[in-house]
C-alpha cells in the first residue's frame, strides 16, 4: 500500500472508532433515562391510574414538554 493509502486506511479505521464511541456514549445515556422512568413509575402506585389527579398530572407534564 502506498502513503495515501494507508493515510485512508487510519481515516476510515478513526471514523469507524469514533462512530462506536458515539454510540456507546448515547446507549450510555439512553439506558440512564430509561433506569430513571423505571424508578420513577416504580415509585408511583398504580392505584388511581384513572383517577382525574393522575390525568391532570400527566397534563400539566404534557404542557411543561411542549
Amino acid at each position: 500500500m502506498n502513503s495515501m493509502e494507508m493515510k485512508l486506511v487510519r481515516l476510515v479505521a478513526a471514523v469507524g472508532a469514533g462512530l462506536w464511541l458515539a454510540r456507546l456514549v448515547f446507549s450510555t445515556k439512553a439506558r440512564r433515562e430509561v433506569d430513571a422512568a423505571m424508578q420513577e413509575i416504580d415509585a408511583t402506585s398504580f392505584k388511581g391510574v384513572d383517577g382525574p389527579e393522575y390525568q391532570q398530572r400527566i397534563r400539566d407534564e404534557w404542557e411543561q414538554h411542549r
